[in-house]
């Protein structure tokens, strides 16, 4: 599918549901075309889900918190010239230092 101008593809992992979903409207209405990873596909072995937030896409939207070594999923992201936000509810400023010196 061709991308319009200012369209972004975006793979989403996130562990809470409700805000997943609201997150995932918002970016469609927006016209942005977003790939949810659910928590059925969340739970594939460490290589499969890297293969899936390395898919043809410009943005990753990750919740480390979604496996147990979650940071371990950010520093391939950005190394395939992938761009990754991190969302978390984690308040410890060290954990948020680590996410960014893996690439996020």
């Amino acid at each position: 599918m061709a991308l319009g101008r200012g369209t972004s593809r975006i793979t989403l992992v996130e562990t809470h549901g409700l805000f997943a979903e609201a997150l995932d409207v918002a970016l469609t209405l927006k016209g942005h075309v977003v790939r949810r990873i659910t928590a059925t596909e969340q739970d594939r072995p460490p290589h499969q889900l890297v293969q899936m937030l390395l898919r043809p896409h410009t943005m990753v939207l990750l919740d480390p918190e979604f496996h147990p070594r979650g940071t371990q999923f950010i520093r391939p992201v950005p190394e395939a010239g992938v761009a990754v936000v991190v969302l978390t509810t984690e308040i410890e400023e060290a954990r948020w230092g680590e996410c960014l010196a893996l690439g996020a």
